[in-house]
């Protein structure tokens, strides 16, 4: 996928102003990367704008619940047996997704977190 870099006269003027075949390089190379470094951070903007757009503490609550009971069914322990044998060590990570029960555990936290502050109850 092309993207069409606009040359703001300011640079073409620069541009102009280097006598040098070496500097001219130098200026373009460099003209360059901070023109793509811009649409890269403008992209991972917006990626980030679209994928994180603002939710209520009430759709976070839900999202964090629908991942917290997929791991309960996947592991067949409830959150609270879970963080009570993982930090104590009974259980050890997970060996095909080491991340799981960091994820699992860190989404359990936030459900209690949100419940205390917010209110929020599980629905049986």
């Amino acid at each position: 996928m092309s993207t069409m870099i606009a040359i703001p006269d300011e640079l073409v003027e620069q541009v102009k102003s280097v006598a040098r075949t070496e500097a001219l390089e130098k200026f373009f190379i460099n003209a360059a990367r901070k023109q793509v470094r811009e649409i890269r951070a403008r992209r991972l903007r917006e990626e980030y704008e679209r994928k994180h757009r603002r939710l209520t503490p009430h759709q976070v609550y839900e999202r964090t619940l629908t991942g917290v009971v997929a791991f309960e069914l996947k592991y067949g322990l409830s959150s609270d047996q879970f963080l009570r044998d993982f930090e104590a060590g009974v259980i050890d990570e997970d060996r095909d997704d080491w991340m799981a029960f960091y994820r699992w555990r860190t989404m359990a936290y936030g459900l209690r977190r949100m419940e205390k502050e917010h209110g929020f109850r599980r629905e049986a």
